[in-house]
């Protein structure tokens, strides 16, 4: 009895405070360090028959959401702690998997697609196909005005059931406060953090289109924001941003505050505070490269401990209320000013009167940076 109470002590002991969430506030937490103390305790081998059926009685007496975070087949790990490699159970079900696969695409699309496109365009021209090359780079310079004037929709790739999978990966939710009406344009500010990146030519041609009922949606932290990007982190880059407050006036499009809560949990990042080599680093190639390098992680495919696939959390996005304007297309200093402060307590008001339906606690607010 001594031995696995001080096993789950062990375990409890490493908890990390800023992982705590759910799974700490029902108490599963304890729980799983207790039965991880019973296994520890019990002398059995982590590959015999006898342990695996010690582990599948376990896993009957906890929640379906923390059964699922202990490891097979070499012995049970709190996944809280992170001891040792947390591997996938076997027995996951069909549609689970299908929602990792669809998962790791965007993963794969997102940091290598453009690099193994670019090395397959080299390697056709370096070959007897290398008309092919030449014919697709012609129609590229063709075709370049097409991302920043609207693009080319297709409804049949809009309907792949990837989509569904990715959304019911997390899950993803969208949630609106209001209703807006379909005959006016409207700018959403989307925080927190920015990975994506829209050019003002392509805002202002969307915008500009008449009968209105147009969005477009901008990462307002943009890449600075997306360095501070990790677990628990609620600070926004929003201060200097006031390039969109100019945008809307111009426009006459109504600005929406949208915050998303649960983007940030979705990735650790290498600690890099202000100040240190690393954030400086990153800041050189920022300003260089125009895009921010956060090294991000969080699990893998077949098990929970590193890799850079993001984790499994709900994320709630939730749009505010359109604030209303007048078209001015010359807007001065103070017009943008104001609107700016205006837009600041719209967001904030967004967020207190969220916080606490999706896991923030009372004490937790917004930094204006």
């Amino acid at each position: 009895m001594r031995q696995r109470e001080a096993a789950a002590a062990q375990c409890c002991s490493r908890f990390h405070p800023e992982r705590e969430g759910p799974l700490r506030r029902r108490g599963v937490h304890e729980r799983v360090c207790k039965v991880w103390g019973e296994a520890e305790s019990s002398g059995l081998p982590g590959n015999t028959e006898e342990r695996q059926t010690a582990e599948r009685r376990v896993r009957d007496r906890l929640p379906e959401d923390a059964s699922a975070r202990l490891v097979s087949l070499r012995g049970l790990r709190c996944s809280v702690c992170g001891m040792k490699l947390r591997l996938a159970p076997l027995n996951v079900p069909l549609e689970r998997r299908l929602q990792t696969a669809a998962a790791l695409q965007w993963v794969f699309s997102f940091l290598v697609l453009a690099q193994v496109c670019l090395s397959a365009f080299m390697l056709l021209l370096l070959s007897d196909w290398w008309i092919l090359a030449v014919l697709y780079a012609a129609w590229l310079w063709l075709d370049g005005d097409t991302p920043t004037s609207g693009g080319r929709r297709s409804d049949w790739m809009r309907s792949w059931r990837v989509w569904e999978f990715f959304r019911d990966y997390f899950p993803l939710r969208l949630l609106k406060t209001v209703d807006l009406d379909p005959k006016k344009n409207y700018i959403f500010g989307f925080h927190p953090h920015g990975l994506v990146s829209s050019s003002k030519s392509s805002l202002s041609h969307l915008l500009s289109r008449p009968g209105g009922g147009n969005v477009a949606v901008i990462a307002l932290g943009g890449a600075a924001e997306s360095l501070e990007a990790r677990p628990g982190a609620l600070k926004l880059q929003i201060l200097n941003r006031k390039g969109f407050i100019k945008l809307a006036l111009k426009h006459g499009a109504q600005l929406v505050p949208v915050f998303s809560f649960g983007e940030n949990e979705l990735f650790d990042q290498m600690e890099n505070p202000s100040g240190s080599p690393l954030r400086r680093l990153q800041n050189r190639l920022q300003s260089i490269m125009g895009v921010a390098l956060p090294l991000f992680h969080a699990r893998g495919v077949f098990q929970y401990s590193f890799g850079l696939m993001p984790y499994r959390k709900p994320i709630n996005t939730v749009v505010g209320e359109p604030i209303p304007l007048v078209r001015n297309p010359s807007p001065s200093s103070e017009d943008i000013e104001g609107l700016h402060q205006t837009y600041l307590q719209s967001l904030t008001h967004l967020f207190e009167q969220n916080k606490e339906k999706y896991g923030l606690d009372e004490h937790q607010h917004l930094t204006f940076i």
